[in-house]
Formats: C-alpha cells, sequence, structure tokens
C-alpha cells in the first residue's frame, strides 16, 4: 500500500478498546466507522488515480502542441527560405537583364550621349544628365537639349524631340541625347536613370556603374 495511504486508514481507523469483558478486541459495534474509512481510502484512491490519469493527458497534449509548433516553425522557416530564394533569384533575372542596357558618347560626335537597349525587354522613364564636378564634393547636372530615337540597325532618319518627354526605349533602339558642349567639359560623366519591364528604377553610367535606386529618382 502507499505509505500516503497508510497514513490515512490509520488516522481513519476507529482505534481498538476494551471488551466490557476486559478482554482485548474490536467492539462490534466500530464497523461502520471501518466501512467509512474504507470508503474514505477508496474515494482519496480514485481521485488520486484520476488526477494522475489527468496529468498524464495534460503532459501528452502539451507535447503534441509543442511538437505542432515545432512543425509549425520549421515549415515557416522553410518557406521563408524558399522565398528569398525566388527574390533573389527575380532579382538576378532584372540585374542582368538590366546589365543589357549601356550608355556611352558617340565616336566622331563629341556632344552627343548614346543609350542602347539590348535587355531584351523595354525600359522606360528613361532619363539622361550628365554630371559635372564642381570642386571636392559638388557637382551639377545637365540635361540634352534634345533627343532622337533610333531603330538598330538604322532604318529611319532621326527625330529630333523635346528634351523632357521620357522616351520608351525598345529592344534593339537607341537612344540619342545632344548635350552640345556639356559634354565636352572637364570631368563630365554621363548618368541614366531608367525603369525596366518589372518597374524596377536603375542607375547606369558610362563606366558600367550599375545599381538599383528608388523608383522616384528624378
Amino acid at each position: 500500500m502507499h505509505p500516503g495511504l497508510a497514513v490515512v486508514v490509520l488516522a481513519a481507523s476507529p482505534s481498538p478498546s476494551p471488551s466490557p469483558s476486559g478482554h482485548g478486541g474490536i467492539q462490534w459495534g466500530d464497523v461502520p466507522a471501518w466501512v467509512a474509512a474504507i470508503a474514505t481510502v477508496v474515494g482519496l484512491t480514485a481521485a488520486i488515480t484520476g488526477a494522475t490519469i489527468a496529468y498524464r493527458q495534460f503532459r501528452q497534449q502539451t507535447d503534441v502542441l509543442k511538437g505542432e509548433v515545432e512543425r509549425n516553425k520549421r515549415r515557416d522557416e522553410l518557406l521563408d527560405g524558399q522565398l528569398q530564394d525566388l527574390k533573389e533569384r527575380a532579382d538576378d533575372r532584372a540585374r542582368e537583364r538590366a546589365e543589357g542596357v549601356s550608355v556611352s558618347r558617340r565616336a566622331g560626335a563629341p556632344g552627343i550621349a548614346s543609350v542602347y537597349n539590348r535587355s531584351g525587354r523595354p525600359i522606360t522613364r528613361v532619363s539622361v544628365r550628365v554630371r559635372v564636378r564642381t570642386g571636392v564634393n559638388g557637382y551639377r547636372t545637365e540635361g540634352p537639349s534634345s533627343w532622337t530615337l533610333v531603330r538598330l540597325p538604322i532604318d529611319q532618319a532621326y527625330t529630333p524631340m523635346p528634351s523632357d518627354l521620357n522616351p520608351v526605349v525598345r529592344p534593339d533602339e537607341r537612344l540619342d541625347n545632344d548635350f552640345g558642349d556639356h559634354l565636352k567639359a572637364e570631368n563630365a560623366r554621363i548618368v541614366i536613370h531608367f525603369d525596366d519591364d518589372a518597374g524596377r528604377r536603375w542607375e547606369l553610367d558610362e563606366f558600367g556603374h550599375l545599381e538599383a535606386i528608388p523608383p522616384d529618382r528624378w
């Protein structure tokens, strides 16, 4: 018997008392007290057993919930990793396409900056500037006086256009920008901004430096 139950039995059991004849023994009149004590012990045993079963069930349910939380955590980490991988792949493809755009000075035309689109996709909101350094940390920007859109290989005449328009340059097209004497200045550098077909905005200079920039730049 469990020690605790033994204590309960001893505490609940009636004490033997001497019989009227003076001989030791248990009075039969105490039988109801014995029955009550036994019932109390049985009730306590049932209560303890029920509590033990309930505790074990609680522990099992807790372990199940912990396992579910851990599985959900691992699943979320896996999904986050997959999404990050997809994003990186999309960024790599976008950069690869943007690298198909170039800008350079036209040979034999010292005031012309040309933008070539060999990305295979159209680019939009093309903005061309010449940055001229002024002092150690400053610079000024100059816009073209006109630009001309040309299909490559050339199958149409140049068409001068106002400089404030934002052209769409399709694959295998060239955008010529006339800066006049601004492009001849010392430390002058051609810089363009453009959107790819996914809406990402890029900055590129004539030395091939390419970086993604905020959409509201220029």
